[in-house]
């Protein structure tokens, strides 16, 4: 009875990509389990390196990990490393449970991803995306038993992207995009804010192939509606009466402090105020010190003065009170246009009596005022003509 090389063949494919992107610990198990499989059959501890954290399938082939791929490379290798890390399982399986049979699935062609700005419909397909899309498809077609005996050529062939039918599939994919309106470009990191309108409300977004063109896949975030609003509007009591349910101390009518509470009470006031101070009528300023530009730029805010950004409506509370204001002192502040940062009051020192006369000059609706690690806040609200 001839030897069954298939976990052989699949192996010293691994063992190729592997040494290819210089990838050392996974190296080593795949080695050992190659000598295993070309001296009799597959070893069914390969099981042990599927799921779980850190395992096999944690495995990501990147520069950014270490690895020496071109970007490029980065999707037909972690595609490759995909199609050969289920091809090993498959065959463990089969050799642990004999009723379980390893074959080859095709998959459906997958949608291709991009971003698209669900205020103005703006949408991006990247370089990058196209040729994750063009290695999802055209890897698993080249990649079988057979195939894997060609050994080293295949993966080298592979990871240069000019396997067959990639160029064509590149092509296509452009073709389509120009007639459905969708924009083919570069770039290194996410569609945020939008290029078109400035908007931070971007997401990740799928097109499928149908006809001549590209298509919304079903799975993606609806479009807004005009006018639509990320919260409901409020008004300066409204955000007075959300002090007031949290028992936050008054300090003087429109003057409130919030500290001394447990963490997730503190949270969850701290959110309930930003949300309603974001719900008033004018623009969210955040004035904030310290080197937090590229984290902020990637969430769509927008540097309108010195140490002071323009808040996005879609950037959500929570997670911007704890990514981005976390142990930091910082001015949180609604008015028509951003004040310069020397001259907001300092809510913890300032004369209660002239607080009013104060915001109203500098046209400011509500102030929230954070000391250094954000356990102690004043929050200001000009109640007077509400």
């Amino acid at each position: 009875m001839a030897k069954d090389r298939r976990p052989e063949l699949a192996l010293a494919g691994l063992v190729r990509l592997l040494e290819y992107s210089a990838e050392a610990r996974w190296l080593k198990w795949a080695r050992g389990h190659l000598k295993t499989a070309r001296s009799g059959p597959i070893d069914p501890t390969v099981l042990d390196a599927y799921g779980g954290p850190g395992s096999l399938n944690d495995l990501t082939l990147d520069p950014v990990n270490g690895h020496a791929l071109d970007r490029i490379q980065v999707p037909w290798a972690n595609r490759l490393l995909a199609v050969l890390g289920e091809r090993i399982y498959q065959l463990a399986m089969e050799r642990a449970d004999e009723r379980f049979e390893a074959v080859w699935v095709d998959l459906a062609d997958p949608p291709i991803e991009g971003w698209r700005c669900l205020l103005c419909g703006h949408g991006e397909i990247t370089d990058y995306d196209i040729e994750w899309w063009a290695a999802r498809i055209l890897v698993p077609a080249h990649v079988a038993d057979f195939s894997l005996a060609e050994g080293p050529a295949l993966v080298d062939m592979i990871l240069s992207g000019q396997v067959i039918g990639a160029t064509e599939s590149r092509a296509d994919v452009m073709a389509r995009a120009s007639v459905s309106g969708i924009h083919i470009t570069h770039r290194d990191d996410g569609m945020r804010p939008c290029p078109v309108c400035e908007s931070a409300d971007t997401v990740v977004y799928r097109w499928i192939f149908a006809g001549g063109g590209l298509h919304p896949a079903e799975d993606n975030v609806e479009l807004r509606a005009p006018g639509y609003r990320h919260r409901p509007q409020t008004s300066p009591t409204a955000v007075a009466g959300i002090l007031d349910k949290h028992r936050c101390t008054h300090i003087t009518a429109e003057l409130w402090e919030i500290a001394d509470k447990p963490h997730d009470e503190l949270l969850d006031a701290q959110t309930d105020v930003v949300e309603a101070l974001r719900g008033l009528e004018g623009s969210v300023h955040l004035t904030i010190h310290g080197d937090l530009g590229q984290a902020a730029r990637r969430s769509g805010w927008k540097n309108v003065g010195n140490n002071t950004w323009l808040i996005p409506d879609s950037m959500l509370t929570r997670v911007m009170i704890q990514a981005h204001l976390a142990d930091r002192a910082w001015q949180m502040y609604v008015a028509p246009s951003p004040a310069d940062g020397t001259d907001l009051p300092d809510l913890f020192r300032i004369e209660p009596a002239s607080l009013p006369d104060t915001l109203a000059r500098r046209g400011i609706v509500a102030l929230i005022d954070a000391r250094h690690a954000s356990t102690e806040w004043r929050v200001a609200v000009v109640l007077s003509g509400d």
